[in-house]
């Protein structure tokens, strides 16, 4: 195995290295809140203490947070529409013209 092999070796994981840490460091608190929400204390702890569903519960009958989450859904709906056809129009511009 010559030198530029060796080097090249190293060069790809340190890239899934980074790549894998820099995953870790943006999903991770995602899942910490995620597992800490089936926690069946009123308040947050984790790693949680039991398994509930309560909070889920919580959040469907309180009528401000589910507008709102119907709110996100349809903004983000019309954003990804809306980018959708915009960059449909643009690749059918690119390769057209």
């Amino acid at each position: 195995m010559s030198a530029a092999d060796k080097a090249g070796r190293r060069g790809w994981f340190g890239l899934r290295l980074s790549v894998f840490l820099i995953y870790v460091f943006l999903m991770g608190p995602i899942a910490i809140i995620v597992l800490s929400s089936f926690t069946a204390t009123t308040s947050m702890a984790f790693p949680p203490q039991g398994f509930s569903l309560r909070w889920y519960g919580e959040f469907f009958r309180s009528d401000s947070f589910v507008d709102a989450f119907l709110f996100s859904m349809k903004l983000g709906l019309c954003a990804a529409l809306g980018a959708t056809a915009i960059g449909f129009l643009a690749a059918y511009a690119i390769v057209r013209f």
